[in-house]
Order: C-alpha cells, then sequence, then structure tokens
C-alpha cells in the first residue's frame, strides 16, 4: 500500500539557490506498476503529474512526466522537474496528482539506475565572488562584444564525471546550469541528494 509522503519530496530549492531541478532516468516496468501509473491500455503513451508547494513565499510545482517507449523492450523515460514559479502566474486544475505516490510506485521496482541530474542555479553578482571573471571584452571580434559564459567540467580517463555551465543573463545575476549522472536505486530522498550533490558542485566555483 503507498503512503503519501510528499513531504520527502518537497526539497527547499530556495535556501540552495536552485531555480529549476530536473532528474530524469529509464526503467522498465512490471504490469502491476504500470497498470498503477494509468497505463492500462496498449494505446496509452504519456501520463504526466503534479503538485505545488511554497517556500518563503515561492511557490514551486513539481512534475513527473512518464513517456512510454515502445521496441523490442518496452521501457519508460521518465522526468522528475522542480521549478520556482516566482511572480509568474499559473493556474492549475483543482485536481491534482500525487507525485509521492505516483514516484513510489517508481521506486518499488528496487532496480539500479542512471539517473541524470541537471540543476539550475542562480546568484547575485554583489554577494557572491567568482573564481572566474566575466564578462571579457572581445576586441578583435566585430560580431560580438563581450564573452558572458564558460563551461566547466571535470574528467575522467576523458569521460565528463560533472559540469557547471556559468552564465551572466545580467550584469546583476549569474547563473549555474550543473549536469551530472549518478548509479542509484530510486527513493524518495533522492531529489535532495542529488540537490546537494548539485550545490557543492556549483559552490567550487566560489571564493
Amino acid at each position: 500500500m503507498v503512503t503519501n509522503q510528499l513531504g520527502k519530496l518537497r526539497i527547499d530549492l530556495v535556501r540552495s539557490k536552485c531555480r529549476a531541478l530536473r532528474l530524469t532516468f529509464a526503467t522498465a516496468l512490471s504490469e502491476d506498476t504500470a497498470s498503477n501509473l494509468g497505463f492500462t491500455s496498449k494505446t496509452s503513451r504519456f501520463k504526466s503529474f503534479y503538485e505545488t508547494y511554497s517556500r518563503n513565499e515561492e511557490q514551486i510545482v513539481i512534475s513527473l512526466n512518464v513517456t512510454k517507449r515502445i521496441g523490442e523492450q518496452e521501457t519508460y523515460a521518465i522526468r522528475l522537474s522542480y521549478q520556482i514559479l516566482g511572480s509568474d502566474t499559473m493556474r492549475f486544475p483543482s485536481k491534482r496528482s500525487k507525485v509521492s505516490d505516483v514516484f513510489t510506485y517508481l521506486c518499488d521496482e528496487k532496480r539500479e539506475l542512471l539517473f541524470r541530474c541537471e540543476c539550475l542555479f542562480s546568484y547575485k553578482r554583489e554577494v557572491e565572488t567568482s573564481l572566474f571573471t566575466l564578462p571579457i571584452d572581445l576586441q578583435d571580434y566585430k560580431m560580438f562584444d563581450q564573452l558572458r559564459g564558460m563551461r566547466l567540467v571535470k574528467l575522467e580517463n576523458e569521460k565528463i564525471l560533472w559540469e557547471n555551465s556559468i552564465d551572466l543573463p545580467d550584469m546583476d545575476t549569474m547563473t549555474h546550469r550543473v549536469k551530472f549522472a549518478v548509479d542509484s536505486t530510486c527513493n524518495l530522498e533522492l531529489p535532495n541528494l542529488l540537490l546537494k550533490r548539485a550545490k557543492e558542485i556549483s559552490r567550487k566555483t566560489f571564493d
């Protein structure tokens, strides 16, 4: 029996300066799990679920998208996303799905999976001091005036372990887009653990 443990999924993006977090993975599902998710017929291909909650007066939406892939072996592509809505106005139907219950069904499979994580952080430049000086003025290029971003990578045997793309969307703000992948079993604590890891990678570029 699935119990609603949404509290474990309500991670604090605001405190971590995170604006968005996306977690993607692919897995096979048992017939019972697929049925619990709503894939009750051969024509079912896509299901979407969501919840909303607040942190420090910021509204955050959690969405869970499940797409059935048809091939020699039937698999499901899954994306769990968090986004701070800020001042954006979004209307949701009054009936909302329980993301935690759906995610728990997925985690009941107990398989070791590859999880890909992408996290967007936003910092005020007057508060944070970066190890890398941006922008860089371009003197000899007629088409461009400044270099406002860079992509940093950590390598192991020429394989990228993680990366951090730094950008200046404006002169007051610096963003970090952190990407990495981990092998893990699915559990409700995983999004918060991956957020902490993404924050550690992001903070390596500050004094």
